[in-house]
Parts: structure tokens; C-alpha cells; sequence
């Protein structure tokens, strides 16, 4: 569903034991941010493409996991 209006993404990440989830969706622009101990709702750019887990452009069509993770404030 890239590229398309709407779309979601669910994005994992391990640090040592502790893992880290983001669920982002278009076309509302946000990342739901799960923690061990946090959770948030941050905005992202680019939609109407979905965060890619793929890496930046041209190989994704949008910001990349590691962008996506920096917003949540979770290690990465």
C-alpha cells in the first residue's frame, strides 16, 4: 500500500532485550510509539507514503525506520 492515500505500517526494533514498536498511518500523519515503559502519538511528513522499513528513497517511498524511531525518541 505505498504510495497510496492511505496506508499503515508497523515497525519493530530490539535494543539488547527491550523492543520498541511504531505503528504510523496515512492519511492522519501520525505514529502511534510503543516502549517498555512509554507510549506516544508523534506526526510524521510524507504522507500520502508510509514510513518504509526498505531505507530512504529510492529504494522506500517514505521516511525511513530509523527517522521514524528518532520522532518516537526511542534509540535506534
Amino acid at each position: 500500500m505505498f504510495g497510496s492515500a492511505e496506508c499503515s505500517v508497523t515497525i519493530s526494533q530490539t535494543c539488547g532485550s527491550t523492543t520498541y514498536y511504531a505503528t504510523c498511518a496515512c492519511p492522519y500523519g501520525t505514529c502511534g510509539c510503543v516502549g517498555p515503559s512509554t507510549s506516544s502519538v508523534v506526526n510524521f511528513t510524507g504522507c500520502p507514503n508510509c514510513p518504509t522499513v526498505m531505507g530512504p528513497p529510492p529504494w522506500g517511498t517514505g521516511i525511513t525506520a530509523n527517522d521514524v524511531f528518532a520522532l518516537c525518541g526511542f534509540p535506534h
